[in-house]
């Protein structure tokens, strides 16, 4: 018998055998236990996710985003995630300053070199 999967049930730890599943205690758990034990996990972690206020995204990026998204993290020590908040953040200021009929500028040190940043 090997511990392939551990799981709380009653205190007891589960281990899969061919077919059936055997607890510790040596209680076989049938296919609709298993099955309504799932759907109650499932349950129980959108009742969780609702109440959180995270949001577990996945995204797709091409290489270059990627490269630059590692770079950011790596250059200030901090996680993609926390670029990605970060980020976020700063383009939904510059959105709502855009929004609001500001210019948004860069300069150089000596103020003479300005750039208009135009968000599309």
């Amino acid at each position: 018998m090997s511990e392939l999967h551990t799981q709380a049930c009653n205190g007891a730890t589960y281990y899969r055998v061919d077919a059936p599943c055997v607890c510790s205690a040596g209680r076989t758990r049938t296919d609709a236990e298993r099955q309504a034990n799932a759907v109650e996990r499932i349950i129980e972690r959108e009742e969780r996710d609702e109440m959180s206020d995270h949001v577990r995204l996945n995204v797709n990026l091409n290489s270059e985003t990627a490269a630059a998204l590692r770079a950011i993290a790596e250059g200030r020590g901090i996680s993609f995630t926390e670029v990605v908040r970060r980020s976020i953040a700063i383009y939904k200021y510059l959105d709502d300053e855009g929004q609001d009929g500001r210019i948004i500028q860069t300069l150089d040190q000596s103020n003479k070199n300005a750039k208009e940043l135009v968000l599309m």
